[in-house]
């Protein structure tokens, strides 16, 4: 007897083999009793790693199985069960084959669009490193022991290797936005027209909220570094310090630590060392400060060590780094920085169009908070009989 119905369960990041997925499962049985017509479940197991390039395969090994399957059984309704980013697996899987169903089960869908590209100029790499090298050494203390002539030459040579990196950096990031469209379109979970899909979720997700913290450091950051990245003139942030008058005393402070720090050198006095240090110090805070774009670029240092903490961390979380088998470790970070500052890549509760059916149930009070995870929705009971719902509806 042929079946009416297929349900294909998928597992999502991090769980193959999963456990609801198995053919014996309390899941599927409750499924099976609630269901009106004659089906049959079928699961599918892809690698489970944390990336785009992982999920993207996944679709294809998705889509395998459901064409074998459309055409053993071709009068069968296909449904889809995922679980997570098995949801954007199924999602994907549908690009080259249709599906009557998908049901995604606590998933977080990816939206991903082109960046204006202000941070990825030459321009903008090197006053981003530059003030984030100086920003470094001056919280740190690096170079205080160093005479001013040696430090101009290290901050030289600094210069220098920044303006390497800033044009390697640059070349590379426009290879990367010119596939920016492309890459979009890969990663943005868009469903094809005709299909029906449900989105099950329960409050208090844990993976909702991990990725909507990282997304808004890496919004915040973004948004920060790109203001600076296309402002001319970083002014407006000393402007208000420019008014402050400053006694006549302190335009002395460079001859002071100049000749402080000769005395101290000549005589091997550390006190004399340590006067000219914080008068150095002083003296490039007041005077460099104020009346330079040396605040502009510690500032603009500090929001470009932020960013790229951020980068880093989104790119973890939302998996843009390429597989292991790319060649060399500095192509596959540099490739994961670039697509993280090409693409603004987050995560939502539904994907993009509509109309979908959506299903949000609280989370259940359990004795045993430490494993009850709202994220599990496939054992919330609410959520199984929404589901046992939505596919009897056809």
């Amino acid at each position: 007897m042929h079946p009416e119905i297929i349900i294909t369960l998928v597992h999502g990041t991090f769980a193959q083999g999963a456990p609801w997925t198995q053919l014996t499962s309390d899941f599927v049985a409750e499924l099976e009793r609630g269901l009106h017509r004659s089906t049959m479940f079928t699961r599918v197991d892809w690698s489970g790693h944390n990336d785009v390039y992982a999920r993207l395969e996944g679709g294809k090994i998705l889509s395998k199985h459901l064409g074998q399957l459309k055409e053993q059984y071709p009068r069968a309704l296909q449904y889809v069960v995922a679980h997570s980013h098995g949801g954007n697996v199924a999602i994907y899987a549908t690009r080259d084959l249709e599906v009557d169903g998908i049901a995604c089960l606590a998933t977080p869908f990816f939206h991903a669009r082109q960046r204006d590209g202000s941070l990825l100029t030459d321009k903008s790499v090197i006053r981003g490193l530059m003030g984030a090298i100086c920003l470094i050494c001056f919280l740190f203390g690096i170079g205080a022991s160093v005479s001013i002539f040696a430090w101009i030459a290290i901050m030289f040579v600094v210069g220098i290797v920044c303006c390497l990196v800033g044009a390697v950096f640059s070349s590379l990031a426009k290879i990367i936005q010119e596939r920016a469209e492309e890459m979009a379109g890969l990663i943005t979970a868009e469903v094809p027209r005709g299909v029906r899909l449900c989105s099950i979720r329960v409050t208090g997700d844990e993976a909702s909220s991990g990725l909507a913290t990282g997304q808004l450091l890496a919004w915040a950051s973004v948004r920060l570094s790109s203001h600076f990245a296309k402002a001319k003139d970083l002014r407006f942030l000393r402007e208000p310090l420019r008014q402050v008058p400053l006694p006549k005393i302190f335009w002395i402070l460079p001859v002071l630590s100049l000749g402080a720090g000769a005395v101290g050198d000549l005589s091997g006095s550390s006190n004399l060392l340590s006067i000219a240090g914080f008068l150095i110090s002083a003296s490039i805070l007041i005077l460099g400060g104020l009346k330079t774009r040396l605040f502009d670029n510690l500032l603009y240092g500090a929001s470009y060590l932020f960013l790229w903490f951020t980068l880093v961390v989104g790119a973890f979380m939302t998996g843009t780094f390429p597989p292991d088998d790319l060649e060399g470790r500095i192509v596959r970070w540099s490739v994961a920085v670039c697509t993280v500052l090409a693409l603004e890549i987050t995560t939502e509760t539904t994907p993009p169009g509509g109309p979908w059916d959506i299903f949000h149930f609280p989370r259940i009070q359990s004795t045993d908070e430490l494993t009850a995870l709202a994220h599990s929705a496939y054992d919330h009971p609410e959520a199984r009989k929404s589901l046992i719902d939505w596919i009897n509806a056809v």
